[in-house]
């Protein structure tokens, strides 16, 4: 806590140190990287719906004073509290909307310092830390924050905020001259940005000792204050018209001097009427002081509170994060181990075995007759059914016209020529040894084509697919020219009454009978063959050599692939098991604070209330040792009270200066008067002929 010009304002301390995680009742995080602090809290400020409260000991930044400026004018209750010190003045606050009562400043004086440095928006989310808001801190410094919605932390700053404008308040109710008094008196203990000490933590006896002295302070200012308070009104026109008589001769300014001066201690002399005012006014600023001291402590003994619980609170939260990931980690690492490793295992060792098998094993294998005599019985029956099928459809190519037209010349009815006809080879001898040997010819076409696939280094040559396309565009031809010789043949014998078009083949039941029939038989030939051939394939010792390779390198490849897999989950089971230790720690480390929570916060509450009770008990005593002095007529007055009435005269004697004379002799004869009141000053202090109420 610090205490303005004898008036205790309470500040919060920090509710947290250090990197928290986010729970479900409480959405908290630290920053510690400056840029990322500037940008977050101008992301805050630009999303502020209704007010933001500023709390900064030091405000330099003129980015963020913009903003603020936008969302005043806005219509935005914005309200900044300050330290009143030069670094502060950087900035045009005065040109901030309704600057007099949004823009507060506090001296630095009482007990300490103001040294907040936090923001509240929409009384919902707060951000607070080290981070001033200036240029320095956003560039320079290692800072840290924490932005939280944790209500009890929001609704404490805010009653800091309260507590800071109310004390200001009171301030402002010692009276302008008291007001003035104490800046004089204490303008030398104002502290800058840059000249703030790095340890900000001083030791309690160090503490309870500067507020004691700030006490004594107070005090000897409220009575200089009241004991010196004159008309400075009357003392500037006494200097005036001096002026105006002797034409401004600075000679008889020493004779002056001392009549002030003898009015001085005339209006010492003449205090026994302000004695009893003056009592009272320290008798209620030592009340005000313990009512304001036991007050803060209150409200810090809650903050305290607040402080460990919600450090309580996130302990909890990072425990129980850290044990449900050590328990989904143990789940993992088990299911790795006693399944997925356990099956990749079992296939390596499979492969391995079939890896085994093959190189121990190997033999010729013996002759499957269970397949073999079924393979041969139908690639013959096939074989001899084609070539029955192809004879008849060569035959009808080549001679269906020809008999057809013999037998018209005969005179003889002839049925049409038949797609199957068994007596096709016969009827090809009668023609002739060259008409068997077409007809063989002509067979052996599309039963090659059945066969080409297994013909040495046909499978380089041509793909599998187009041999399957080969013999259906082979057997549709055959198809077509058969059921156009056996049209015509129709034709000629009166049986058709068109002429052959090719359109009819869509029509013609003989062209889907041979292209059916041929196919059918092509296909099944060639099945049947391979797996003939296949079977003797089995039986060559260099085939299934080179089978047996083939087959060691693929399981080779197999074992590599589920090795490589085996050590991926090894790995990840070992990160697994990196990650548990940590989380461990951080369960042990957290149950430990947890545990140590509250003797934490019983000793610091102790050590306040200790370092409150001693404070009170200082003031106390300075006070009866103040009322003491006052009651004897032992005023200890500060010399500055003699300077300042020196220099009221002066005011009135420069001015008369200035409105008779030109400016430059009006400035030399002020510098000659300047110069008479230094040695009128000097002398009465080296020759120490002061009062001995007056204290230097």
């Amino acid at each position: 806590m610090s205490i303005l010009n004898g008036l205790s304002v309470w500040e919060q301390k920090p509710g947290m140190n250090g990197n928290h995680r986010q729970t479900s009742e409480i959405d908290q995080r630290t920053i510690s990287n400056n840029q990322e602090i500037f940008e977050t809290i101008s992301r805050e400020l630009k999303e502020a719906q209704q007010e933001i409260l500023v709390v900064a000991a030091w405000f330099t930044d003129s980015d963020l004073l913009r903003i603020l400026k936008e969302k005043a004018e806005a219509g935005l209750n914005v309200q900044i509290i300050v330290s009143d010190n030069e670094d502060n003045r950087k900035l045009e606050f005065d040109s901030f909307p309704d600057a007099e009562s949004n823009v507060l400043r506090v001296k630095n004086v009482g007990y300490g310092m103001m040294h907040q440095k936090y923001c509240v928006i929409d009384r919902e989310k707060a951000i607070h830390g080290s981070y001033n808001w200036t240029v320095n801190a956003k560039k320079n410094n290692h800072e840290s924050v924490i932005i939280t919605n944790h209500q009890q932390t929001v609704d404490e700053l805010v009653k800091n905020f309260e507590n800071i404008k109310q004390r200001l308040k009171e301030i402002s109710e010692l009276g302008l001259e008291d007001a003035k008094a104490i800046k004089a008196h204490f303008k030398s203990s104002e502290v800058s940005e840059e000249t703030e000490p790095i340890e900000t933590k001083r030791s309690s006896v160090e503490v309870i000792d500067q507020r004691k002295r700030d006490y004594e302070q107070i005090l000897d200012t409220m009575i200089a204050a009241e004991v010196s308070h004159y008309n400075r009104s009357e003392i500037a026109a006494q200097g005036y018209e001096l002026a105006k008589t002797t034409n401004g001769d600075y000679q008889i300014l020493g004779n002056a001097f001392d009549s002030v001066y003898s009015s001085f201690i005339a209006d010492i002399d003449a205090l026994e009427d302000k004695k009893h005012r003056l009592l009272n006014r320290i008798d209620e600023q030592r009340s005000k002081n313990i009512q304001s001291l036991k007050e803060n402590q209150e409200l810090e003994i809650n903050s305290i509170s607040k402080k460990y619980e919600t450090k309580e609170q996130v302990q909890q939260a990072q425990v129980a994060t850290s044990k449900v990931l050590i328990a989904q980690n143990d789940s993992k690492i088990d299911k790795y181990q006693t399944q997925e490793l356990v099956e990749i295992q079992e296939q390596i060792d499979f492969y391995k075995e079939e890896i085994n098998k093959q190189e121990r094993d190997f033999i010729t294998p013996g002759i499957k007759w269970f397949e073999l005599i079924p393979a041969v019985i139908i690639n013959l029956g096939l074989f001899i059914y084609l070539f029955l099928f192809y004879s008849s459809a060569a035959y009808i190519l080549m001679f269906s016209e020809l008999d057809a037209k013999e037998e018209q010349l005969r005179g003889d009815t002839s049925l049409p020529p038949e797609v199957f006809n068994p007596n096709a080879l016969g009827m090809a001898f009668d023609k002739g040894g060259t008409a068997i040997l077409f007809i063989l010819l002509f067979v052996f076409v599309p039963m090659t084509l059945a066969i080409v696939g297994r013909l040495k280094g046909s499978k380089k040559g041509l793909p599998e697919w187009s041999v399957w396309v080969l013999i259906l565009v082979v057997d549709a031809f055959i198809a077509f020219v058969v059921s156009k010789s056996i049209h015509e043949v129709e034709y000629l014998t009166g049986k058709a009454d068109e002429i052959w078009h090719w359109l009819m083949i869509f029509g013609n039941p003989n062209f889907y009978l041979v292209f059916i029939m041929g196919a059918l038989g092509l296909f099944l030939f060639k099945f049947s063959f391979d797996k003939l051939i296949g079977i003797f394939e089995d039986r060559n010792p260099q085939i299934a050599e080179l089978r047996s390779k083939k087959l060691i390198e693929q399981y080779r490849e197999k074992i590599k692939e589920y090795k490589d897999t085996y050590q991926q989950k090894e790995d990840e089971i070992h990160q697994l098991s990196l990650a548990n230790i940590e989380h461990l720690k951080t369960v042990q480390s957290g149950e430990s604070e947890i545990n140590q929570l509250p003797e934490y916060r019983e000793a610091e509450i102790a050590r306040l209330k200790s370092e409150t009770s001693i404070i009170i008990d200082g003031i106390t005593r300075i006070t009866d040792v103040y009322v003491s002095y006052i009651e004897n007529d032992n005023y200890l007055i500060s010399i500055h009270a003699v300077k300042d009435r020196i220099s009221t005269f002066l005011e009135g004697w420069y001015r008369f200066l200035h409105e008779q004379y030109s400016i430059t002799k009006a400035n030399n004869i002020t510098k000659l008067s300047y110069e008479a009141a230094s040695a009128w000053k000097q002398e009465k202090l080296v020759s120490k002929n002061l009062d001995s109420r007056i204290k230097q």
